[in-house]
C-alpha cells in the first residue's frame, strides 16, 4: 500500500545507500499480495 510505495521512493531518492536486498524485499511484498 502507501507504505510501500513511501519504501520504494526513499529508495529511489538515495539508489547509493539502498542496498539490493532492500529493493527485493520490497518486490516480494508486491508478489505476496
Amino acid at each position: 500500500g502507501a507504505a510501500i510505495d513511501r519504501i520504494l521512493g526513499e529508495i529511489v531518492h538515495s539508489k547509493s545507500l539502498a542496498t539490493p536486498i532492500d529493493y527485493v524485499l520490497c518486490i516480494g511484498h508486491f508478489l505476496g499480495k
